[in-house]
């Protein structure tokens, strides 16, 4: 294969990775937003207070942000690939599991499992991005998150206006999840290689956790993106509720 065949074929593996990059977090988006216009909906299944909502929130954070801890560790020893498919498949399977969970403690266990794996999705893939995808590719891989986040509730509450359980809409999105899996089960080896969207000129340093932490702009970062992240799911989780409740 000649040098220009290689460029070419890197390229297209590289659009190839970012489309279906793209489209996982829009699955994303989906599987974080359908629980604000679907929770009236679970809080009456389950007969729970108001406040339920945001013990579900936690638990849901608590899993995403174990996964994020752990994902060094993780890639290095599974491969992003095997990462992809091995979370992608949990978090269909743990969405499915919401769909059908008998009793509120059952689905605040799930819930937390379900944040494991949509956690690795979006941290492994962020991984892979910060090496393959340019910075405005980075910028429109966000944004179809909150593509998924606007469509995820507009589904939900077009099911339950029509009359549907809100657990149709959890395996309508596990239904997602699982296409996603068999799509990074057939794409796997284009994680694994691909080169980098532009070779680095200096060597890269490598920091133990302790040296990383100490950094004050480590801890600007995690409180600004704190603040940023509760507010937005704060206001967008419990918009519906409160429009419900006040009609």
């Amino acid at each position: 294969m000649s040098p220009l065949q290689r460029s070419r074929r890197a390229d297209g593996e590289r659009n190839l990775a970012y489309l279906l990059a793209l489209i996982a977090f829009i699955a994303l988006g989906l599987r974080t937003a359908i629980i604000g216009v679907a929770w009236p909906s679970i809080r009456s299944t389950f007969d729970l207070p108001q406040s339920g909502l945001g013990v579900i929130l936690i638990v849901t954070g608590l899993g995403t942000m174990t996964a994020g801890l752990l994902l060094g560790r993780i890639v290095g020893r599974l491969g992003v690939g095997r990462l992809l498919i091995l979370s992608t498949g949990l978090t269909a399977a743990m969405v499915a599991g919401l769909a059908l969970s008998p009793s509120f403690s059952a689905f605040l266990l799930i819930s937390f499992i379900s944040g494991l794996g949509s956690g690795s999705i979006d941290a492994s893939i962020n991984f892979f991005a910060t090496q393959h995808f340019s910075e405005s590719g980075m910028n429109r891989l966000h944004g179809c998150f909150g593509v998924g986040a606007l469509a995820g509730p507009i589904l939900m509450g077009l099911l339950i206006g029509a009359g549907a359980s809100w657990r149709i809409g959890y395996l309508l999105v596990a239904l997602v999840m699982g296409a996603m899996t068999l799509v990074f089960l057939s794409t796997r080896d284009l994680w694994e290689g691909g080169s980098p969207r532009a070779p680095s000129l200096a060597p890269v340093a490598t920091l133990p956790v302790r040296a990383v932490i100490a950094m004050p702009i480590v801890w600007v970062s995690l409180i600004l993106f704190f603040c940023s992240s509760g507010i937005e799911v704060a206001s967008g989780q419990w918009a519906f509720s409160v429009i419900e409740e006040g009609m």
